[in-house]
């Protein structure tokens, strides 16, 4: 971990978050979580309750964090659910770390905090999806105002954070994300008449990724979290029907046998794994 990263304020212990707290936990760093309700997580993570959207919820979070996960999830997929979640939310708490007797709704503007925040976000604020390439140094083109809320929280988190860090994280899978499996198997699935690409990446990678960035001593602002071999949605649709033997969901359009033949053999030893442990 970091030089000072003694404890660790993680805001949202849900999917990601609550392992990201165990892993911190087992690392000897001191956990607290901030959540609406109560969460089962290990007696020696920390849990305070409040609702980050509304400021006089929140208690004082004078605790001397040296950094804070920001790992939230809106109420729903509406802009004002993704802006008060994301972007006021961050401000929030930022405010009661910074100033926790003050309950004005004021957005902090300046970099007033040595703490270290880093917030999860997604590949979502991008937008392309010709099949081009995206790294770090893409430019950003958010299609949804979902994305552009996002977006503008991605910037106040590396304003306010000392240092600042955003993760893009791709489609997350693991256990009990089965949705994508289950609409296949139940014949819902159809290939894309473009060509489509999926960023996918493990739960668990996820996690471990996140702790990595706070063990940097000088991490950059920003980072995508996705597993190396993207590939196109029809060869996985294909390549799945093989591996379950379920011939009559395989595509057998031209240019998706093409690719299937071109394309090489899964390597990632996890998604393997994973795949059968949701069919057993």
């Amino acid at each position: 971990m970091s030089k000072g990263i003694q404890r660790v304020l993680i805001v949202g212990c849900g999917y990601i978050g609550s392992l990201v707290a165990q892993l911190l936990n087992k690392q000897g760093i001191d956990v607290w979580s901030l959540n609406r309700t109560p969460k089962h997580l290990s007696p020696q993570i920390k849990q305070i309750l409040g609702d980050v959207t509304d400021l006089s919820s929140l208690p004082r979070l004078n605790k001397n964090f040296d950094a804070v996960v920001y790992a939230v999830s809106p109420q729903n997929k509406t802009e004002e659910a993704y802006r008060s979640a994301y972007y006021t939310g961050l401000a929030h708490v930022m405010k009661k770390i910074n100033h926790p007797n003050n309950s004005r709704v004021i957005l902090p503007m300046d970099k007033e905090s040595s703490v270290r925040v880093l917030l999860v976000s997604s590949t979502g604020v991008f937008g392309q999806n010709g099949g081009e390439w995206v790294e770090e140094e893409t430019r950003p083109n958010p299609t949804n105002e979902t994305s552009r809320q996002l977006l503008e929280a991605e910037r106040l988190a590396i304003r306010l954070g000392n240092p600042g860090i955003v993760i893009r994280l791709g489609g997350i899978y693991g256990p009990g994300r089965t949705r994508m499996i289950k609409k296949f198997m139940d014949g819902e699935c159809t290939c894309p008449e473009t060509l489509h690409y999926t960023n996918r990446i493990h739960r668990d990678d996820c996690a471990e990724s996140i702790c990595h960035l706070l063990s940097l001593l000088a991490p950059k602002n920003l980072y995508i979290g996705a597993d190396n071999d993207p590939a196109p949605l029809h060869v996985i649709y294909n390549w799945m029907a093989e591996k379950t033997g379920n011939e009559r969901r395989f595509c057998r359009k031209e240019k998706c046998i093409k690719d299937q033949q071109t394309m090489p053999e899964p390597t990632s030893y996890r998604i393997w794994i994973r795949f059968y442990i949701f069919h057993l």
